[in-house]
């Protein structure tokens, strides 16, 4: 529902405390969350414990980039769990209800971005679930030292 959109975001926001480069997050990052392409809740898949936000998938379906790219490919995006919370199956089960909602919408495939070095144990939880690496981007830093 639209009255919980900001309380799932934050949610979110709070899960990914964990992760690389996380920052508190902005009212104007949140305005453009909810004007991006990509927000779609009618395909979130959200776990509750009474009113708290327990984790969420944030899914979503690019049908210009399937369309560009000749393709049925859902996105298992934003998946986040809040630390009380982990290790309980939660994850799991959004991503197995997010995967039969895209069987269902007649996607072929889901894809998802993910941090290789998550402190959480992403990666093996999701190629557990049978995603495999399909492109690997570096990112790489450099500090400057400015003499003076």
């Amino acid at each position: 529902m639209p009255k919980d959109y900001r309380k799932i975001w934050d949610a979110s926001n709070d899960a990914f405390q964990d992760e690389y480069g996380a920052s508190d997050p902005t009212e104007e990052w949140y305005q453009g969350y909810l004007a991006s392409p990509n927000f779609q809740p009618i395909l979130w898949q959200v776990a509750w414990d009474g009113d708290e936000v327990v984790g969420s998938v944030q899914n979503y379906i690019s049908l210009e980039e399937n369309e560009l790219e000749g393709r049925q490919r859902g996105y298992t995006e934003a998946i986040s769990v809040r630390r009380e919370w982990r290790g309980r199956g939660i994850a799991s089960a959004l991503i197995c209800r997010s995967m039969a909602m895209f069987k269902l919408l007649n996607m072929d495939e889901v894809a998802l971005t993910a941090d290789t070095q998550n402190p959480t144990g992403a990666m093996r939880l999701y190629t557990a679930l049978g995603y495999r690496p399909y492109l690997t981007s570096l990112e790489l830093h450099k500090p400057l030292f400015l003499e003076k």
